[in-house]
């Protein structure tokens, strides 16, 4: 995370974190679906997140942590390597 937040100060580490808990709080896929994670889904999955953990606020804390956008979702997901599909 160190070494992330140094190339890229402008998130705070609980933006990192958050993203990587709204993949979690993602919906499990239906068996046998062959379809990938889009970004419009992992950005509804952060908005429901947000929503849910800090209601109202939302908008503030994430902005607070340097997320003003879904492209700022994009990159932190870019800054902390993407992911591939399997």
């Amino acid at each position: 995370m160190d070494r992330i937040r140094v190339r890229e100060p402008r998130f705070d580490e609980r933006a990192y974190l958050f993203v990587l808990a709204a993949l979690e709080y993602l919906p499990a896929a239906p068996p046998g679906a062959t379809s990938y994670l889009g970004v419009n889904e992992l950005a509804i999955a952060c908005r429901d997140l947000a929503l849910d953990r800090f209601g109202v606020v939302a908008g503030l804390v994430l902005d607070h942590w340097g997320v003003k956008s879904s492209a700022d979702i994009g990159d932190v997901v870019f800054r902390c390597g993407g992911w591939t599909s399997s």
